[in-house]
């Protein structure tokens, strides 16, 4: 019975062939090679398909009839042909085909590339043309191209000065195009700069390969349906995984641009004028998504994202791959753009988008690079809607259009010479009637739409790399060989070697730059060189002693001192430094000549991080300074601010307890330390700034916790103020290392945060206001000063505010985790330590209560092991930089004003002369302390007027949590190796390796947990 129904199936697929067979003969339709039954002309195709189809175009002429299995095809390269396609026939075949790709991959055909011809389509193009692709917004966006071309310049010029000078353009062309549309359609880079020539960002690159280059174009299944019921090589399974990578990706981006979108309503509107004119395309489409929910779904939204990256980045680089490589093939037309650049911008400054009107012949170049080497040989396939004739051939309805625009541009009849790069030949422009023979973005009204942010993003970036270094080959060979793929890509990527390009032009005025500077330096050694200066090691000209010094800072100048003495005269770039590590000097510039050392050294970044200086840690000695102070000392860290806020410390140390206990039932009993400690620090100083938590309990122990904390800790890193733009500021006008974009990613991050707690904490303020129980003792930080702010509003304004909360967050939270970790970590090395603190807090305080603030005075030596930890492992090795207002003697030596004054607080802790066995961890060297005080030996919180004002309080909060954390927990290293206690490499002394360890309740405390 089987067998029956194969042949009757079999017979009816024949009936069907053969009725298709004599139908099309009634028809006037192109010629076509001989076809197979079921497959039809699939057997001619190899790849690539656009040479394929070129050679049967050859030898069959310029319109030709195809059928790929159930498919009938009409592929063209006569540009009358293509003219009455697109002009005559335009809206017939103004559709696309319908594909499995199709089908599982553009949601749904929402996309304007690929999106039926209708009332969807029009207004998809018409949001792409008046939105996306218009001058107003190719202006708008025209910054983001700039900035991804200089970061492209910056990362050559490293290369070139680095000695390795052969590069892979490939690469560094697909970084610029996807970082300049992943920017123009969602606002970040796909590859921030700092991951450029790492590892990284070919992993990044080619996971946004992964994600959004496979093809979109036909496949077998497509020509021969029942190959997809199959599931023939699992290709229908394959496109369904990857719609589901692509679409969470996308939906993750929406989602947060949408979330930075309610963020930014709440702001002023003058805070939020820039970024209306730099919107993203994400943005836009949500803003029209409140308007027009209905249409512009979340699905439509991430189908035209979707095709800007599909569309937008690998035509870009490939582009800008091959125009290179043809420059390269042909130094003297590279030589002849060389020369229009240098005519038209000049060497004064970089070229920029306004310049690319007055360089047509650059123009010239790219439509050569695209008439040779189109990105797409065979332009997106058409679909007829309806029967009609094109070349006096007959058309039927459903045909497939490929219009082939390799063989158009190849064509000998259409082209003089069509094989030779001769970018002259576009000079005259294209004359009338000839703009179908040069067609590649496509011609119609499916024509592309980007075509002109593309064409700026490759003349841009080609105009700069001409301007800007001197090229050549690697080799003498002309590679020109292509790729098999259904894009015109080489086949092997372009190397290349680069030198900077120095003008002989410019060399004068560099000798008498160099001229002046000796002189300089030979006027400053004649009239300066008798002073009274510290022993000084051997410098080098311009970065003086730059070379000396590596990472970690501290341990590197305690090396210096060692061999030249506890004072140290150093000189990088064009500041001088003093370095202190003897303390009769630390005492003599604390006391005598305090006042002289009351200011801080300004650096390049200052103004705009600390709010021009006006924050209490950096701002210059004086009445600002007094008043800000006497705020800290009286409102914050007083005994009255101390006691105020002793409830907040508590709690805080009761959720920590909670949360360890929580994780040490669970079975998981290793614990991270790191993190625990920082939330602990991060909510302590949340809630007295601004009443609440920066991490909620319910979500502490969770990745959303954990990466909130993370983003924070950003915030308020400080390794953004210790560039070498400090001391050489020349840097900082090439941009050295985007120091400028970081800057101000990091000052636009803390001031929303800190103005977010300012506008919040004001509103509540307001709407609280006529209630009577809103006492004192509730009070926060910026309650405080928003209530002294309607008294004296010219001098509290809410910069000042939000200083004053930036130091709180900068200086109260690293201080207090990195000491809990490093007093945890040396305790877990020394048990019998750890079971002597055990043992006072037992008998101080007991186990049927938690220990309390109060008890802290009872617990000795936990005090010595909290200062011994602090001796050790002080959170700032080096103490905040002074700067003399005048010139003063330290040491018997004369120190000129605007000196950095450096004090080694860790070299003080660790010298020998002071310390017996100083490297070894002894609580007890701190139990005589009162009766016994050697001078100026032990300074983690600093000394004199700018001596740390919340030392007081990150003591308590500190030694609080370990109380605690001893009284309720019993404590293990998680193997049988000693906690690793290496230091990272920064300017506060981390561990390199965050803490885990071992933690299990006690029985005798399972009563006072319940009550927690």
């Amino acid at each position: 019975m089987e067998f029956l129904y194969y042949h009757l199936a079999l017979l009816f697929f024949l009936f069907i062939c053969v009725k298709n067979l004599f139908h099309h003969r009634e028809r006037n339709l192109p010629p076509a090679p001989f076809a197979l039954p079921v497959i039809g002309h699939l057997y001619l195709l190899k790849q690539p398909l656009y040479k394929s189809l070129h050679s049967l175009l050859s030898r069959y002429g310029p319109t030709l009839s195809l059928r790929f299995g159930s498919r009938f095809v009409i592929v063209v390269s006569s540009p009358s042909v293509v003219e009455e396609c697109f002009t005559k026939n335009d809206k017939i075949f103004a559709n696309r085909p319908k594909s499995m790709a199709g089908d599982r991959l553009t949601y749904n055909y929402s996309a304007f590339v690929w999106a039926p011809y209708g009332d969807l389509w029009r207004k998809l193009r018409r949001l792409a043309v008046a939105e996306i692709f218009s001058s107003k917004s190719l202006r708008n966006s025209s910054t983001v191209r700039e900035e991804e071309v200089s970061c492209l310049i910056r990362r050559l010029l490293k290369v070139s000065t680095s000695g390795t000078q052969n590069v892979e353009l490939r690469l560094l062309f697909s970084t610029l195009a996807s970082n300049v549309v992943m920017r123009v359609s969602a606002g970040k880079r796909c590859v921030e700069e700092e991951h450029a020539g790492t590892k990284m960002e070919k992993q990044l690159l080619q996971d946004f390969k992964d994600k959004f280059f496979p093809s979109l174009a036909m496949n077998i299944c497509d020509f021969i349906p029942i190959l997809r019921v199959i599931g023939f090589k699992g290709l229908e399974k394959n496109m369904k995984k990857l719609h589901g990578i692509r679409d969470e990706f996308l939906q993750n981006l929406i989602d947060e641009i949408r979330l930075k979108l309610e963020r930014t309503t709440s702001l002023k509107a003058d805070e939020v004028t820039d970024g209306e004119e730099r919107r993203s395309v994400a943005e836009i489409l949500l803003c029209l998504q409140e308007s027009e929910p209905e249409f512009y779904t979340d699905e439509v939204i991430k189908s035209t994202v979707l095709m800007m990256f599909v569309a937008g980045t690998e035509t870009s680089a490939i582009t800008l791959e091959w125009a290179m490589t043809l420059l390269l093939n042909h130094p003297k037309v590279m030589q002849k753009v060389k020369a229009e650049i240098d005519e038209h911008v000049g060497h004064g400054r970089l070229l920029n988008e306004s310049d690319i009107v007055k360089l047509p012949y650059l123009r010239c170049v790219i439509n050569e690079t695209l008439r040779l080497y189109p990105p797409a040989p065979l332009l997106l396939p058409h679909f007829s809607s309806e029967a009609c004739t094109a070349g006096g051939f007959d058309i039927p309805q459903g045909t497939m259009l490929m219009v082939n625009a390799w063989s158009m541009h190849r064509d000998p009849k259409l082209w003089e010479e069509p094989n030779e790069f001769k970018p002259e030949r576009f000079e005259a422009g294209l004359g009338e009637g000839d703009s179908f023979k040069y067609i590649p973005f496509g011609m119609g009204r499916r024509v592309c739409p980007g075509a002109s942010m593309g064409l700026q993003i490759v003349s841009l970036a080609l105009g700069v790399l001409v301007q800007f270094f001197e090229w050549d080959k690697v080799g003498t060979v002309e590679d020109t060989s292509h790729g098999l793929g259904i894009t015109l890509s080489k086949a092997k990527p372009l190397e290349a070697f680069h030198s900077f390009m120095l003008l002989l032009e410019n060399m004068l005025s560099y000798y008498c730059l160099a001229f002046f500077f000796l002189i300089f330096l030979v006027i400053k050694y004649v009239f300066h060189g008798n002073k009274n200066s510290p022993p000084s090691p051997p410098s080098l000209p311009i970065i003086g002693h730059l070379h000396l010094l590596k990472p970690p800072l501290h341990q590197t100048l305690q090396t210096l001192l060692q061999q030249y003495g506890p004072v140290l005269s150093l000189k990088v770039g064009c500041r001088s430094m003093l370095v202190l590590s003897s303390p009769s000097a630390v005492e003599e510039c604390f006391t005598k000549n305090d006042v002289v050392l009351s200011n801080r050294p300004t650096f390049v970044a200052g103004d705009r991080l600390t709010y021009n200086y006006t924050t209490i840690i950096f701002s210059p000695y004086g009445h600002l300074w007094r008043t800000l102070r006497r705020f800290a000392v009286l409102e914050m860290f007083s005994q009255k601010g101390l006691n105020k806020f002793s409830a907040v410390r508590k709690e805080e140390v009761c959720s920590l307890l909670r949360q360890l206990s929580k994780v040490s039932c669970s079975g998981n009993k290793k614990v991270d330390l790191h993190y625990f400690f920082s939330l602990l620090s991060f909510n302590v100083a949340m809630r007295m700034s601004a009443g609440k938590k920066c991490i909620e309990e319910e979500v502490a122990c969770s990745d959303l916790g954990k990466q909130d904390l993370m983003e924070l800790k950003k915030i308020f890193d400080p390794s953004i103020s210790t560039s070498l733009c400090n001391f050489f500021p020349a840097l900082k006008w090439i941009n050295y290392k985007g120091f400028e974009k970081s800057v101000i990613k990091v000052r636009d991050a803390r001031d929303g945060f800190s103005q977010d707690l300012v506008d919040e904490i004001r509103q509540k303020k307001t709407s609280s206001c006529s209630s009577p129980d809103a006492g004192p003792e509730k009070t926060t930080v910026i309650e405080a000063l928003l209530s002294l702010q309607e008294q004296e509003p010219d001098f509290y304004t809410d910069d000042i505010i939000k200083g004053l909360v930036l130091a709180m967050f900068s200086a109260g939270t690293d201080t207090v985790a990195v000491t809990m970790e490093w007093a945890m970590s040396l305790l877990l090395n020394h048990p019998e330590i750890l079971q002597k603190v055990r043992e006072e807090i037992d008998s101080q305080v007991g186990h049927t209560r938690l220990v309390e603030e109060l008890d802290l005075p009872k617990l000795k030596y936990l005090r010595c092991v909290i200062n011994e930890t602090l001796r050790l492992y002080p959170v700032v090795p080096l103490l905040l930089p002074r700067c003399p207002s005048e010139d003063c003697t330290v040491a018997g030596y004369k120190v000129p004003k605007g000196t950095i004054l450096l004090v080694n607080a860790f070299a003080m802790h660790r010298d020998p002369k002071m310390w017996e066995q100083p490297d070894r961890f002894k609580p007890e060297r701190f139990e005589a302390t009162e009766e016994e005080k050697e001078g100026i030996k032990f300074i983690p919180f600093g000394m004199g007027r700018r001596a740390c004002p919340g030392s007081n309080m990150g003591m308590r909060a500190i030694m609080l949590a370990m109380a605690a954390l001893f009284q309720c927990f019993e404590w293990e290293r998680t193997g049988p190796e000693m906690v690793d206690m290496t230091p990272a490499a920064a300017i506060s002394m981390v561990k390199v390796k965050p803490l885990e360890a071992f933690c299990k309740p006690y029985p005798s405390m399972a009563n006072l947990f319940s009550q927690l």
